[in-house]
């Protein structure tokens, strides 16, 4: 998808898992029908838009390799 995207082509991708999602250069979080938040992954995937769309709380930590990785508590 990123090579793809190097050429200037557009990639939507609809995910579920949230790690995968936090991987991409910009996100929209949908819920019941409604935009929760959209932007910059780094942004928008908060513990507030996250905890609103899932109904949950979460909880963010950055990997090693500066990925963000989603846990609930």
């Amino acid at each position: 998808m990123r090579g793809a995207a190097a050429q200037g082509r557009g990639v939507i991708t609809v995910l579920h898992d949230l790690n995968a999602a936090a991987t991409a250069d910009s996100v929209i979080m949908l819920a019941r029908g409604r935009v929760i938040a959209a932007g910059p992954t780094d942004r928008v995937f908060t513990a507030e838009a996250l905890s609103e769309t899932y109904g949950m709380s979460f909880s963010l930590q950055k990997g090693r390799n500066g990925q963000t990785l989603v846990g609930t508590e």
